[in-house]
């Protein structure tokens, strides 16, 4: 696929946890993608925001948008202390901890 064949557009995410009941109990994670034009994709667990993350990513899929997030990547990882907060580890920026709603490194040709 060539360069004209796909337009890259940036888009606003949040995450954070679900809470439920009157006494705002911990229910699980959420990943919201906003796109500019007011379309939303959504992606919850119960017990992992990566995961949570994985299906707003099959959500926006399933609509024909592909989202580049460094989170998604494999070698992406979390570490004890920053597991479900959203900030891990990728091999191409071993010294310095990314985003998971970053975009992913770059492929050289």
């Amino acid at each position: 696929m060539g360069d004209a064949d796909y337009v890259i557009v940036k888009a606003d995410g949040e995450y954070g946890t679900i809470s439920t009941g009157r006494t705002e109990t911990f229910y699980g994670y959420y990943v919201r993608i906003l796109s500019p034009n007011g379309d939303e994709w959504l992606g919850e667990d119960r017990h992992s925001l990566r995961e949570a993350l994985r299906k707003a990513a099959e959500a926006l899929h399933s609509d024909g948008w592909t989202l580049l997030a460094i989170g998604l990547a494999p070698e992406w990882r979390e570490s004890g202390l920053s597991q479900n907060s959203g900030w891990g580890y990728h091999p191409s920026h071993a010294d310095r901890r990314k985003h998971m709603l970053e975009p992913p490194p770059r492929e050289e040709p």
